[in-house]
């Protein structure tokens, strides 16, 4: 492998290291967005008065039934997120690994 082309793959890695950063960025908010809708929907439910049952169990359970969809986008984007922050760790571990490379050629042109 030539120089050029190991200065290729690590501003490549730079690039894609940047772009998994600014999606589990975005991820995370989405997810602190979504939180705080179902945060909100739960409020304006017990505030209203719509949750029914005589112990704390049964009215947790109203409650999820009538914020369904909120908790559905929670979950969804909860595994989004995850799923953002593998992506950015992989993405560091590979331009780690080309800088490793890097410096095993540097230290091979040097001997």
């Amino acid at each position: 492998m030539n120089k050029q082309t190991l200065v290729e793959k690590i501003l490549e890695a730079t690039t894609a290291l940047e772009a998994a950063e600014l999606e589990a960025v975005d991820a995370e908010v989405r997810l602190l967005r979504a939180k705080e809708a179902l945060r909100r929907a739960e409020d304006q439910i017990l505030m209203g008065g719509k949750i029914e049952g005589k112990n704390e169990r049964t009215r947790e359970a109203h409650l999820a039934e009538l914020t369904g969809r909120e908790l559905d986008e929670v979950a969804a984007l909860r595994v989004n997120a995850a799923c953002a922050g593998t992506a950015l760790r992989v993405q560091r571990e590979r331009l780690a690994t080309w800088r490793a490379v890097a410096e095993l050629v540097a230290g091979r042109d040097k001997a």
